[in-house]
């Protein structure tokens, strides 16, 4: 079964929200890509408005949106999917934080991961137990 066909099988309500949700990983891609650190740092720490919830959406189908979106989109590593789910949870009335944190492999390297949390709750970035939080809800970045 091919791509499309599967699209078109979803509701429109879900249909809408994948194309958001392209829109806004593409968004958050050249952010990443194009702009200086400071202006990406701003963008994961820095206050958006909340839109009231006038359609009905879950975190959990905004953030498998963000997921599909992401494996067409090339490159779109867990910033990219942070910042893509943050805004579009904040389009749709759900207060979101980033956070940032770092993990020792078993090398000894470290590794760096972004996720989203709402109310304290992971939704968009998986297991994230072994990340020590470097920059999140309860750290401000201040350029």
């Amino acid at each position: 079964m091919g791509v499309l066909s599967r699209v078109f099988r979803l509701s429109p309500d879900d249909r809408r929200l994948l194309l958001r949700a392209f829109a806004a990983v593409a968004s958050a891609w050249v952010t990443v890509r194009l702009s200086p650190p400071s202006v990406v740092l701003r963008k994961v720490s820095g206050e958006i408005p909340l839109l009231p919830r006038h359609e009905p959406q879950t975190t959990g189908r905004i953030a498998w949106a963000v997921a599909v979106a992401a494996r067409y989109i090339p490159a779109s590593k867990c910033l990219v999917q942070a910042i893509a789910g943050r805004n579009l949870l904040a389009s749709y009335g759900f207060p979101a934080d980033i956070h940032i944190g770092v993990a020792k492999d078993s090398t000894n390297w470290l590794s760096a991961h972004a996720w989203v949390e709402v109310e304290g709750k992971t939704v968009i970035g998986g297991n994230t137990a072994a990340y020590a939080p470097l920059i999140g809800a309860s750290q401000d970045y201040r350029p």
